[in-house]
C-alpha cells in the first residue's frame, strides 16, 4: 500500500543539523536535484540497520522533503520504518567516530539501541 504523505510526514525526523549538512552537500553542482535514499541494509545486532544513497528522485517511493532537501525511501523500507515507529536522522560530529548521518529508530527493538551506519557498533 502507498504511504500518504501525511504517514510519511510522521514517520521522519530530521533534525535542523542533518538538513543544513545535506542542503550544503546537495548544493554541490555534481549532486544538484539529487535526493536522499534510505534502505534496507539488512540485520545488525541491533535489528534493522538503514544504509544512505544519494540518487536522482523516484517518484515510486516515499517522499520527504524539508527546506528544500529531499529524502526518499522504497515501501519496503517505509514499513520497515514504520514497525519500529519512525525514524530519526541526524548529523553527528563523534570525537570517536567521526563525523557522519546517523539514523536511529525512534522504537528500537529490544536489545539493542536501534542504531544505524556509524553508531559505532552493538555497544550502546
Amino acid at each position: 500500500m502507498p504511504h500518504t504523505p501525511e504517514s510519511i510526514q510522521q514517520n521522519f525526523s530530521v533534525s535542523d543539523t542533518a538538513v543544513n549538512e545535506l542542503a550544503a552537500f546537495m548544493g554541490q553542482d555534481e549532486n544538484n536535484g539529487k535526493a536522499l535514499r534510505l534502505y534496507f541494509a539488512g540485520n545488525g545486532c541491533s535489528g534493522p540497520r538503514l544504509g544512505f544513497a544519494l540518487e536522482s528522485p523516484n517518484v515510486d517511493e516515499a517522499i520527504y522533503n524539508k527546506r528544500g532537501v529531499t529524502i526518499q525511501a522504497d515501501q519496503e523500507t517505509m514499513t520497515i520504518i514504520e514497525s519500529y515507529g519512525g525514524v530519526s536522522l541526524d548529523f553527528v560530529d563523534d570525537p570517536v567516530y567521526g563525523s557522519g548521518f546517523r539514523a536511529d529508530f525512534k522504537n528500537p527493538p529490544e536489545g539493542g539501541c536501534g542504531s544505524s551506519c556509524g553508531s559505532g557498533g552493538c555497544g550502546c
